[in-house]
């Protein structure tokens, strides 16, 4: 009885010791795994800054297009002494 008892203790300890090791290599494994994958996470982040950047930039761009050629044409009405009704006619159009 002793003798049985003596070989479950050792072999106890062994497959503890076994198991420890497997659960340690597991999680090493795992967090490997996605410590590789953040510079792809990161390129990914920075590529999408960098449209969403572009894109505001053209956004930006585009408005003060608009502005300037509103700010242009209301210059233009200025110097020629006409102003707009809102409606595309003339004032001379919108009295008669």
């Amino acid at each position: 009885m002793k003798k049985i008892k003596d070989f479950f203790h050792d072999s106890n300890d062994v497959l503890l010791a076994i198991l420890i090791v497997l659960i340690a290599i597991g999680l090493v494994g795992w967090r490997v795994m996605i410590i590789l994958g953040y510079p792809l996470e990161l390129s990914f982040k920075k590529d999408t800054k960098t449209a969403k950047s572009t894109k505001n930039t053209k956004q930006t761009e585009q408005q003060l297009d608009e502005e300037t050629e509103e700010s242009q044409e209301a210059q233009d009405a200025e110097k020629t002494g006409i102003t707009g009704t809102g409606d595309g006619s003339s004032p001379e159009n919108a009295a008669g």
